[in-house]
């Protein structure tokens, strides 16, 4: 905090154009660590300064901590409870930045629209939802950037959810096919997280469409590609759709096949030490210890 305090207090009066960036990131690394600390409304305040200090600024780099402080903004006052003043943020997002063709800010804006998307589900308006995933998937499918593209994969994983949800199994299947095709050698991290999340997923519905053999594939292919990953949510990932594999297989009369599962799961990640895959190795072990008929 010492480091962003000093930083402004030494630039604010600086009329330099070439400081005035520095002052912009200041101003917003001050209040995600203010947020960090629990420190909510001085958090929003310090979002605020920055905002009252240059907006309409022209200088690309502000622009970029503009479009951040905002968003952090909306997503700290939702945490709040204050939902619709986070609404107010991120239409703000919109308004400002929403033409932007600069990726960092497109980003926050993306970004902006599936939490948009995600507030309209929870308020049951489940066709809006729908709506705003498609404007993003239609946006910013173009865009190469990374960051962007995993916003773009979470509209993706977020429509199959709702369509999924809702008993729509053609529709789910056909979106999360659409982005595991286009998405499979993204390398961003988030991207990589919900593209296992979107194959799971599909695994699902695939056993409710009563298609084991297909579904197990997909239950593989997640083993296969993630599996070996360093990222403790994807291994998560992995184990849990080993342990959805042995569920099938038990489901389809083959046990031993299904032991084997469980049995792959406690040895790739038994010595895991995260707990989310810590709770996948136990799920695993209550799995094998469940009486068979």
């Amino acid at each position: 905090m010492k480091a962003y305090d000093l930083v402004v207090t030494e630039v604010s009066t600086d009329p330099r154009p070439n400081v005035q960036p520095w002052l912009a990131q200041a101003l917003r690394n001050r209040g995600v660590r203010l947020s960090a600390l629990d420190r909510h409304d001085e958090a929003l305040a310090s979002y605020d300064a920055l905002l009252d200090r240059f907006q309409g600024s022209d200088d690309l780099a502000v622009q970029e901590e503009l479009a951040a402080a905002l968003l952090n903004k909306a997503v700290r006052l939702s945490a709040m409870g204050r939902r619709p003043d986070a609404l107010s943020a991120y239409e703000a997002l919109l308004q400002s930045f929403g033409d932007s063709s600069v990726p960092v800010v497109q980003d926050s804006v993306a970004c902006a629209m599936v939490n948009e998307g995600v507030f309209l589900g929870e308020l049951g308006r489940a066709e809006d939802e729908l709506a705003q995933y498609r404007s993003v998937i239609a946006r910013f499918s173009g865009v190469t950037h990374p960051a962007v593209q995993a916003q773009v994969a979470r509209a993706y994983l977020n429509a199959g959810t709702v369509h999924l949800e809702a008993g729509r199994l053609v529709e789910a299947l056909a979106i999360l096919d659409e982005l595991l095709t286009r998405s499979v050698e993204a390398g961003h991290r988030d991207t990589h997280r919900h593209l296992a999340m979107a194959m799971r997923n599909k695994g699902i519905v695939l056993g409710r469409l009563e298609r084991p053999d297909e579904e197990i594939a997909v239950y593989d292919q997640m083993v296969s590609r993630y599996g070996g990953a360093n990222d403790s949510e994807l291994q998560a990932e992995a184990a849990l759709a080993l342990i959805y594999k042995g569920i099938t297989l038990e489901t389809s009369g083959r046990v031993v096949d299904a032991d084997a599962a469980y049995d792959e799961v406690v040895r790739r990640f038994g010595d895991a030490t995260q707990p989310a895959v810590r709770a996948q190795v136990k799920r695993a072990i209550a799995k094998q210890a469940l009486p068979r008929a």
